[in-house]
């Protein structure tokens, strides 16, 4: 009887465990998009997107910040010819340090990042009530 009982209980919490690691891997993942400009948050980030598994979120994120690491200028601004920039890619985002070419000036830092996170994480914090 005492063997049984500590079998069925042992059942169950395989069961439980299970379910809750099954449960997560199914979660949706989705891909955070924000901006800096020095220390200032100028874009709170954003969800762009959702998708059903971890890797393809990654994929999407990866090919965004390659795009971005290749040209962070976008076609709606257009680039001066007064300005060169050094671009340096980090773990999830990108650094755009923006200079002067006639007095090699820094003038801006643009940090863009983009984040990869189950849909149960919201990165901005809490809600208020």
């Amino acid at each position: 009887m005492i063997r049984a009982a500590r079998r069925a209980s042992l059942l169950v919490a395989f069961y439980l465990l299970t379910s809750t690691a099954t449960a997560y891997t199914e979660c949706a993942w989705e891909l955070w998009h924000g901006e800096h400009i020095g220390s200032f948050e100028t874009t709170p980030l954003m969800a762009m997107g959702a998708w059903s598994d971890r890797k393809d979120c990654e994929m999407v994120q990866e090919a965004k910040l390659k795009q971005l690491a290749s040209d962070p200028y976008s076609s709606s601004m257009p680039r001066d010819p007064g300005i060169y920039d050094k671009i340096e890619t980090l773990g999830n985002g990108v650094s755009v340090e923006r200079y002067r070419k006639a007095t090699g000036e820094r003038f801006a830092i643009v940090v863009y990042r983009y984040l990869c996170l189950p849909d149960t994480v919201d990165p901005r914090g809490p809600k208020g009530k």
